[in-house]
Formats: C-alpha cells, sequence, structure tokens
C-alpha cells in the first residue's frame, strides 16, 4: 500500500509541477482514483474549466460548452504528455479518464528518472 501512496503522490507532484491542479471531481477538474498497486486513474471534468472562464451562466449551458470532443482529446494530451516526459506510461481508457503506470513497475521515481 505504501508503494501505491507514492506513486499517487509522484503522479500529483508532476501535475502540480506542470500547471495541473486537483480541486476534486465534485467541483470539476482533475481526480486521482487508485486502481491496484501500479495504477492511478486519472479523471477530469472539464465543467471546472469553463466555469473558470465563465462570469455568467447556468450548469446546463456549461455542459453544452464542454461537451466538444476537441476539448476531451487537447486536454488528454497534455496530460498525457506531461507524464510522459516524467516517465509515466499512460493510456486514454475513455474521453477524461486516463490510466497511469510507472514504466517500470515496482521501481522508484529516482530508478525512474536515470538516465539510460
Amino acid at each position: 500500500m505504501r508503494e501505491s501512496q507514492q506513486l499517487l503522490e509522484e503522479i500529483r507532484s508532476v501535475l502540480a509541477r506542470a500547471g495541473f491542479d486537483e480541486p476534486g471531481a465534485a467541483a470539476g477538474g482533475l481526480s486521482l482514483h487508485l486502481q491496484g498497486d501500479e495504477r492511478v486513474l486519472l479523471g477530469w471534468r472539464p465543467q471546472g474549466i469553463a466555469r473558470a472562464f465563465s462570469r455568467f451562466g447556468h450548469d446546463d449551458d456549461l455542459e453544452r460548452r464542454t461537451a466538444l470532443p476537441g476539448l476531451h482529446q487537447a486536454l488528454d494530451s497534455a496530460l498525457a504528455a506531461t507524464l510522459e516526459a516524467a516517465g509515466f506510461h499512460t493510456r486514454v481508457v475513455e474521453p477524461g479518464w486516463l490510466l497511469v503506470s510507472p514504466s517500470h513497475p515496482s521501481v522508484g521515481p529516482d530508478a525512474r528518472a536515470a538516465p539510460r
């Protein structure tokens, strides 16, 4: 369990350094969920993004504006590129959900960052 918590913290740290925060799924934005010992499911809700740029509007209107496939693809790609540059494997399981795992299971962050 300790290794899985460490993995979760590594992913949070990488995302934070890249400017992504984790306000939680209820508020819209990023959320992280452990999936076994060596995988994390990273989800995001675009409503949090749209709300940040919208001074007025209703939730129904936000839902309509964030249903754009391009928005999902762009953020999925940005998150995947950020995590892959830090040495993680990613796979989009559906729009807005990425499965993240270490590039070498059961290897700590120092070993992943070492030059090959």
